[in-house]
């Protein structure tokens, strides 16, 4: 993935969740998905990989993902959940900044 090979990590990635699904390799998973601007793939892994682990990073890139599919409201719950678990996380905080103004009272 670091060397810019998106589709075949993601392929990997995929092959090594069917086999031994983990957390990390979940939260890569969104993160390939995120990265190759397939937003709607991106939300299953992202939300699994928060929910098996209490990390900042798989919550944080599910408020990006959020964000970045217009759904304010959704990026702003990721992003609290994210700043729950680490308050200072500058990504969260971004999103949430951002999305806050989004969202239509």
């Amino acid at each position: 993935m670091d060397s810019g090979e998106i589709e075949n990590a993601l392929a990997l990635f995929l092959e090594s969740a069917l086999r031994e699904p983990h957390f990390k390799t979940y939260e890569l998973l969104g993160e390939c998905c995120l990265r190759l601007r397939r937003l709607s793939e991106a939300i299953p892994f992202l939300a699994a990989a928060s929910a098996l682990n209490r990390g900042v990073r798989a919550s944080a890139l599910l408020a990006e993902t959020w964000l970045a599919l217009g759904r304010p409201v959704e990026a702003v719950e990721a992003a609290d959940l994210a700043l729950s678990r680490d308050p200072h996380n500058r990504l969260a905080k971004r999103i949430k900044e951002t999305a806050t103004t989004k969202i239509k009272i």
